[in-house]
């Protein structure tokens, strides 16, 4: 084999392995995945004068809301005349927006309480945007004329979604071609906590998963609730029920009975405040967040709260300044109300100074204002590696730790947390105590708070900046190699 050719090809496979590597092993949650699991109202193979009278689904999820039991009771009766023999179908596979499925497991299916025979078949494509095909399963049922014929299935299903939140489907529009409207349908779906408008999502809309919760939802204990009555089903009707990963709930509940029991430990608070925050934080560029609903506000409130009193406790506690700050200018990013805005910036960027003067290497806090800066424009400047912040009006004083004492903890019933409103521009002050530069020991021992990281460190972006730049050598050298090829090539026909 000629040199160049050789040397092509080796070059070839050196770029594809390469590229291979650079691909990232995580993909940034910035568009909706496909829904995980199949199941919903069974169908007719073709037109039929039976219709669904009523209808009842119960899903019970698992401890940890990845997965779900089912069971669906349908009531169907033959409106006509003579009696219909029909293939009905049930879906076993889903897709949702993107070209992918997961059958529904251990399925099983009764016609008036007789086991029926279930067979799996192949069904059309999805859609012009996925030539996936679909499956369903098939079974026969004869509907008398006038009577009706009771449908039961039973089955298990996968919840999907990114952590701290899950999704739960179920169709309703395979309903629609029975005959009519589907008289009444009732879907309940059953949590492993209690339904309120913390762990359940109540938004129409919801970043990264493209849709919220089906609007109509009752809460009640520990069950989401949906009534329809007359209902012609289509794709915008079908239950899609977005809720809090149990873990995250149990570890807010966690720590709100640490800071019940140790009222005055700064850690405590800071660790709930922490909670709440990853909580309502989503994966993606940019830190997005669960901001709009009910249930976010009071969690953000919440979780404000317990950062103050964190850092009011634990003053010299750069990882608990830093984590508050973080929480405000998240919340300022998220805010329409300008005066709320300003309020959140300019307390955030007082967190991140003290967490800077408390540990000027901070590491967390340097990294969020690097990719955050945009947010704290006209409050930080940038100044070489270093960091001022002439946004601020003043930089307050305080007397140093040994001579404070801690104010008596709320509860988290009423929090009486050190908020003032000042009657001169609107602004949310938030009285937190704090050091000036001076006051700071030389070397002050730092607990560690498991704040979660910034995001990518200089070093991964320098990582970066070496592989892209030798991919492009690459790609260059393999362009050159090729020439050489084909000249040596035209030189010989020659």
């Amino acid at each position: 084999m000629p040199h160049a050719v050789r040397w092509f090809r080796i070059l070839s496979l050196w770029m594809l392995w390469a590229l291979v590597m650079a691909s990232p092993s995580r993909v940034a949650a910035n568009a909706a995945p496909p829904e995980a699991a199949g199941g919903g109202n069974p169908g007719p193979e073709t037109g039929t004068p039976v219709r669904m009278v009523r209808e009842r689904v119960e899903i019970t999820l698992t401890k940890d809301g990845r997965r779900a039991s089912v069971e669906g009771v349908y009531v169907m009766q033959n409106t006509g005349s003579q009696e219909e023999r029909l293939q009905v179908l049930y879906p076993l596979s889903l897709f949702f927006m993107q070209c992918e499925e997961e059958e529904i497991r251990n399925l099983r299916v009764w016609v008036n309480d007789i086991p029926a025979k279930v067979q799996r078949i192949q069904g059309e494509p999805r859609g012009e945007y996925c030539d996936q095909p679909t499956f369903w399963a098939a079974f026969p049922v004869a509907f008398p004329p006038g009577a009706e014929v009771t449908l039961r299935v039973q089955y298990e299903q996968k919840t999907w979604g990114f952590s701290p939140y899950l999704v739960l489907t179920y169709l309703l529009e395979t309903g629609a071609g029975w005959y009519g409207t589907i008289g009444e349908a009732e879907i309940l779906v059953h949590l492993p906590y209690p339904a309120t408008s913390e762990t359940v999502v109540l938004s129409e809309d919801f970043w990264g998963y493209g849709r919220g919760t089906t609007p109509g939802a009752r809460l009640e204990e520990s069950t989401v609730r949906w009534v329809f009555r007359d209902l012609e089903p289509t794709q915008d009707d079908n239950i899609f029920l977005l809720f809090m990963e149990p873990q995250a709930w149990q570890e807010i509940q966690r720590r709100r009975q640490e800071v019940k029991q140790r009222p005055n430990d700064g850690e405590a608070w800071g660790f709930l405040g922490l909670a709440i925050k990853k909580a309502l934080l989503l994966p993606g560029p940019g830190y997005p967040m669960r901001f709009q609903d009910q249930g976010a506000q009071a969690l953000l409130q919440e979780g404000l709260q317990a950062y103050a009193r964190a850092v009011t406790l634990k003053p010299q506690d750069a990882d608990w300044h830093y984590g508050y700050g973080q929480l405000l200018a998240l919340a300022a990013s998220e805010t329409q109300d300008p005066a709320q805005r300003a309020a959140y910036l300019e307390q955030a960027v007082r967190e991140f100074q003290q967490a800077l003067a408390l540990k000027p290497e901070h590491e967390k806090t340097l990294t969020f204002l690097n990719e955050m800066g945009w947010l704290l424009e006209g409050w930080i400047q940038r100044e070489g590696d270093t960091f001022r912040f002439p946004g601020l009006t003043a930089t307050p004083t305080f007397p140093p730790v040994a001579t404070a004492t801690p104010s008596p903890e709320p509860t988290l019933a009423s929090p009486t947390v050190p908020y003032t409103t000042p009657t001169t521009a609107g602004h949310l002050v938030l009285a937190t105590p704090s050091l000036a530069p001076t006051d700071i020991p030389a070397s002050p021992t730092m607990p560690t708070a498991s704040e979660p990281a910034g995001g990518a460190s200089p070093s991964s972006m320098l990582s970066l900046g070496i592989l892209v730049l030798l991919l492009g050598c690459c790609i260059l050298v393999t362009v050159v190699a090729g020439g050489i090829f084909l000249f040596r090539r035209i030189v010989r026909t020659r």
